[in-house]
């Protein structure tokens, strides 16, 4: 990765990087920082050849969780969720709440099962509530979302679990 591509890096991102892509000889390339998505550190890169989504998710002061988006600019400038046919291998989102950090890593094919992913069956989603381990939402609907997303989720320490790191990135890794 070139010097000027860590300068485009979010901090989330550098730090992910850091502790995660580094030690398992994950390698990163490609960086495209979006500008219209800066307020999400959006942006988009190959780990290992597998194209991935990237965003930090958002505080919101009336509801228990994070906020983040999925979209994209459509043919007339629009904006549209992101489809299958977008080749997204994964979307890592990060999450912050004081000195905590999170992520999930999900995979493309748990986008499309959530309704997140745009296909012919789900018009799919432009944003959608995330719910790391620390927060406890209260209505069943949040309780139930939190519960699928905590399966491709980690807390991000100085040092990461490696089994955990193993399972989420699996296909990574392996690539």
């Amino acid at each position: 990765m070139s010097k000027e591509m860590n300068k485009e890096m979010d901090e989330n991102t550098a730090l992910i990087k850091k502790l995660i892509y580094d030690p398992y000889q994950m390698s990163m390339e490609d960086l495209d920082v979006e500008p219209e998505g800066r307020e999400y550190d959006a942006c988009q890169y190959r780990l290992n050849g597998k194209s991935i989504l990237s965003r930090t998710a958002k505080i919101t002061p009336k509801k228990v969780g994070q906020f983040v988006t999925c979209w994209t600019r459509d043919e007339a400038g629009g904006t549209r969720p992101y489809a299958m046919t977008d080749q997204i291998d994964y979307y890592i989102i990060h999450m912050k709440s004081g000195d905590r950090l999170g992520q999930l890593v999900l995979p493309a094919s748990v986008l499309l099962q959530q309704g997140i992913m745009a296909s012919t069956e789900s018009r799919g989603k432009r944003g959608f509530r995330v719910y790391p381990r620390w927060d406890h939402p209260q209505s069943r609907q949040a309780q139930r979302t939190q519960t699928w997303q905590l399966q491709y989720f980690q807390e991000v320490r100085d040092i990461p679990n490696p089994d955990t790191i193993r399972r989420l990135y699996a296909d990574i890794i392996g690539s």
